[in-house]
């Protein structure tokens, strides 16, 4: 392979729960090999992500985020506010956006398609949503989950004797019995509707929790988001009904309502959790909005092979 330009690598050593450390010392050498020149920016803690993202990308003009989802959440936000390419090597426990480009899992085979990968425009959500924090802002690369979506990533995060898969579905059943509805006032593409729901989920990626596919047709790349409805459910109808994300076959229960959308609105006449790309924004949402803001991250995907 031929050394290409050198990239700012943000490497965030607390992602999956501080295992990412481990990984540095072998990316370092990669890197190096096929991107002389190039530097490893390592976080101290979330707050670092976006400053040493802007220098890296002020430096280089390249950026790529070593991390989970909410690292490659903070680096590409500032690709998109900059301009500059974007790559990814994941190194969290879900690791969901990376399902939908089709980025590996093992860090080093990434580091490898991001060598050999094409620049692809794709899609970000834009959001802003109202919640006991006051008013937060920000992009989602693969989701924001309102309600029972939202209350299982919260319940994920406050579990440390569990990992990987197990996690998330422990978390899901855990949630179905702390969830509620709430009747929201829905606006999608200028269309009302006041209905009450268990789950809301806005979808760019295809995958959440590690393996529920969410949103098995999602593209990053047709201008729309993937919209995931759940009206208020027995417990033992949400049970029997949630393996189902796992194969993504929820179309076979008549109980999941999906459409798509460029911009929506959600007022919400009972708070409700709510996460975006598996970090928390609040436990007390009242309203949100977001829009598809279009070929926004000029992203390194894989090539595809036949």
């Amino acid at each position: 392979m031929t050394p290409a330009s050198p990239f700012g690598f943000v490497f965030n050593p607390g992602a999956n729960r501080n295992r990412a450390v481990r990984q540095a010392n072998a990316l370092q050498k990669r890197i190096n090999e096929l991107w002389p020149g190039s530097e490893l920016y390592i976080t101290g803690n979330k707050d670092d992500i976006a400053e040493m993202s802007r220098a890296a990308a002020s430096k280089f003009g390249k950026i790529a985020a070593c991390g989970g989802d909410g690292t490659i959440n903070q680096v590409l936000e500032i690709a998109a506010e900059t301009k500059c390419v974007a790559g990814i090597i994941p190194l969290g426990s879900g690791n969901d956006f990376i399902k939908t480009p089709g980025i590996s899992r093992n860090p080093i085979k990434a580091l490898e398609q991001m060598h050999t990968g094409i620049v692809s425009k794709v899609d970000i959500l834009r959001y802003k949503a109202h919640c006991e924090h006051g008013v937060v802002s920000g992009i989602a690369m693969n989701s924001v989950g309102i309600g029972f979506d939202g209350r299982t990533n919260y319940e994920a995060s406050q579990l440390k004797f569990i990992k990987g898969p197990l996690l998330y579905f422990y978390a899901a059943l855990k949630s179905a019995f702390a969830s509620s509805p709430s009747e929201i006032m829905v606006t999608l593409d200028g269309s009302r509707h006041v209905e009450e729901y268990l789950m809301f989920t806005f979808a760019n990626g295809r995958v959440e929790g590690g393996n529920f596919k969410i949103a098995p047709k999602a593209s990053l790349f047709d201008g729309r988001v993937d919209v995931i409805m759940v009206p208020p459910v027995s417990k033992f109808t949400l049970f029997t009904r949630l393996p189902l994300f796992l194969f993504g076959k929820q179309h076979w229960t008549s109980i999941v309502k999906t459409t798509t959308c460029k911009r929506a609105a959600l007022e919400l006449a009972s708070p409700l959790p709510a996460h975006v790309d598996g970090e928390q924004i609040g436990l007390k949402v009242t309203k949100i909005e977001l829009f598809v803001d279009e070929g926004a991250v000029s992203l390194i995907c894989p090539k595809v092979t036949d």
